[in-house]
Order: C-alpha cells, then structure tokens, then sequence
C-alpha cells in the first residue's frame, strides 16, 4: 500500500485520496464550513497556514500545510501503475486517476438535471474557479466535480499516464474509465429496458445520448449507470478490446 506525507507527521493512503484542492476559493470555503458542521473534517496543519484540502473517499476532509501543487508532486514521486497518478483539472485541483469514473460534457439537459441532484445531496463540487464550467468528473464515490477544461483536454492528461488508453469515447465527447466499468450491455432487451427506467430518477444514472436513441448501458464498479448512444459492440472496439490491463 502506497502512502504519502501530508505534513507534520501525517501520512495518508494514496488510495484513499480523490480530490485535492486549495483552500482559498468559494468552492474550498463552501466544501470546509459543510464539512465542519458535518464534523468531518480533521486538521492536519499543525497550526501552520492552511493550503490545501484532501477530499478522502469516506467523505472527509482534510486540512494540509502543503500546497496542492506540492501533494501532487509527492503523488508523482510515488509512480507505480498509470491508475495511481493524479491529473490536474484547472486552477490547482487534482484528481486520482484511480478515482474517475467518467467525464461528461455539460451540453445537453440531463447533465445539467444530474448536476442539479448532486449539488441537492452536496456531492457537487466547482473547481472551475469562477470560469464556465465545461465538463464534470464524476468520482467512485459519487461526487460531480465541475472543471473549466474540455473532456478531451481531461481525456488526454488522463492517457499520458498509460501505454493504452484508459479513458474511452462512448459519444458526444463523453469518456469512461475502462478499468472501473463492469458491464456492457444491449438496450433493446427487456431487462436492461426495466433497468433504465426505475433508474432514471436515481443520481446514480446519467444519460449520455445527447437525445439520440439508447444502444447501450455500461454498468460502472461503484453502481453508477451510464446510457450512449453508440452500440456495445463499438464500445468495445474503441477501447476495451485493445486497452490491456491496468492494475490499481
């Protein structure tokens, strides 16, 4: 298991990490004071300037002395498999590779529905720093964070890390993680069919279509639903058949 230094003797889990973050932005205040009220939030500085926050994936945060640029570096200095990297998102935020499940441009109207439910359950995150939002990043443990890069920009950041490409296309500029989808599966059928719809209320399901016709349903590890409009057969020839493998 692979840990890094955040500070005055406190080490965290690389595994357990999935968003850093600087403390000076509205996003960072917002995240903090909710966080505290919610007790979970553990300070790490020493009494020392607070200049980050380490968003873990059991939903607490932590306060750091060091810079995200700075954790980021420490993350680097680790290596190991391209899971185990992190990618920057804008404005000094970070994200695990390891953590994405997939990036979605934000032009059509239920991506922006789906954003809605996650800032209600207080699982959105800006790290936009006040640009237009062009893309979010939707996380293991099901937070949407909002960037001000383009999906194909993150894709791209994502795939330097790897031999073969871990992020796939499955339409309109959207991308999945091949290493954390668990299912393919045809639309037409009458299961999958049942599936989509009792599931289209759920913040654990996003359409992709763009508003073409449903071909696909990929099944993520962390339960999260995902229509396209590109048949699976596609999909898998886009990326999983030549992808490989990538440990975590």
């Amino acid at each position: 298991m692979s840990i890094f230094l955040i500070g005055h003797d406190n080490f965290l889990p690389l595994h357990h990490v999935v968003y850093i973050t600087d403390t000076r932005s509205n996003s960072s205040r917002k995240l903090s004071s909710r966080k505290g009220a919610e007790r979970k939030i553990i300070d790490a500085a020493k009494q020392k300037k607070k200049k980050s926050l380490i968003l873990t994936d059991d939903a607490y945060l932590i306060v750091s002395s060091i810079t995200p640029q700075g954790l980021h570096k420490r993350f680097k200095e680790k290596g190991g498999s391209p899971l185990k990297g992190v990618i920057s998102i804008g404005h000094g935020n970070f994200v695990p590779i390891s953590k994405i499940v997939s990036i979605q441009n934000i032009n059509s109207e239920p991506i922006k529905e789906f954003i809605k439910q996650k800032n209600l359950l207080d699982l959105f995150i800006s790290s936009t720093n006040g640009r237009k939002t062009k893309s979010i990043i939707l996380t293991s443990n099901h937070y949407c964070i909002a960037s001000s890069l383009k999906t194909i920009t993150l894709k791209n950041r994502i795939n330097q890390f790897s031999s073969s490409s871990l992020m796939v296309d499955v339409g309109h500029e959207n991308y999945v993680n091949r290493s954390l989808i668990e299912s393919i599966l045809d639309s037409d059928t009458r299961p999958v069919k049942t599936l989509i719809s009792k599931s289209k209320e759920s913040h654990h399901f996003i359409n992709l279509t763009m508003g073409r016709k449903t071909r696909a349903l990929l099944i993520a590890e962390n339960g999260l639903l995902i229509s396209s409009s590109v048949l699976p057969e596609t999909i898998v020839q886009k990326g999983f058949e030549k992808g490989g493998s990538d440990e975590l």
